[in-house]
């Protein structure tokens, strides 16, 4: 979506990585928090407002989290902690209707569960504040450069050198359109 590329882009400029993922969660806990606090009494436009921009908000996250995991794990195990990463938000996918669905029965309102979300948000936000893993010097070559731009002591699976990305664009570029038909 338009708001996955924008926030994305917006991360990769310079020193802003670590700032716009806990701002996403904080805006995601503050929507919820409202969605929860609706009355009859709100008005349409309001309620369309902070829906759209939570809809754009939780689409916007996932990728600068696996930017960061990414940035974050050793050279050696980028696709563990990408895996791992990925594991935690599919089982949140898979888990989190049913438990905002039991918390909704068990409570007789939405309130509460949206509030719970909120709750998840906003502890979502405390690694990133408060310590939560950087990429250190010697494991990343910048914030806005990709793993396969890291030092040259980087290596695959097959434990030989990972190719830089510039030579793998170019050979490419170099077989042509129909290589390899």
């Amino acid at each position: 979506t338009a708001a996955r590329i924008a926030a994305g882009w917006l991360a990769d400029r310079a020193g802003l990585r670590s700032k716009v993922l806990p701002f996403l969660a904080l805006a995601t806990a503050a929507m919820i928090a409202f969605l929860a606090l609706v009355t009859a009494a709100t008005p349409t436009v309001l309620l369309v407002a902070v829906v759209v921009g939570l809809g754009l908000v939780i689409a916007s996250w996932n990728g600068i989290l696996l930017a960061q995991v990414t940035e974050a794990a050793p050279a050696d195990r980028i696709a563990e902690a990408n895996s791992v990463a990925s594991v935690g938000t599919f089982a949140g996918f898979a888990i989190g209707p049913i438990l905002f669905a039991e918390i909704a029965a068990a409570s007789g309102t939405f309130t509460t569960p949206l509030l719970f979300l909120a709750a998840c948000a906003l502890c979502s936000v405390i690694p990133q504040l408060f310590g939560g893993p950087s990429p250190s010097a010697a494991q990343s070559a910048g914030p806005s450069q990709p793993a396969s731009s890291r030092s040259a002591s980087s290596s695959g699976a097959s434990g030989k050198p990972a190719p830089k990305a510039s030579s793998m664009a170019s050979s490419a570029s170099d077989a042509g359109p129909d290589a390899g038909t």
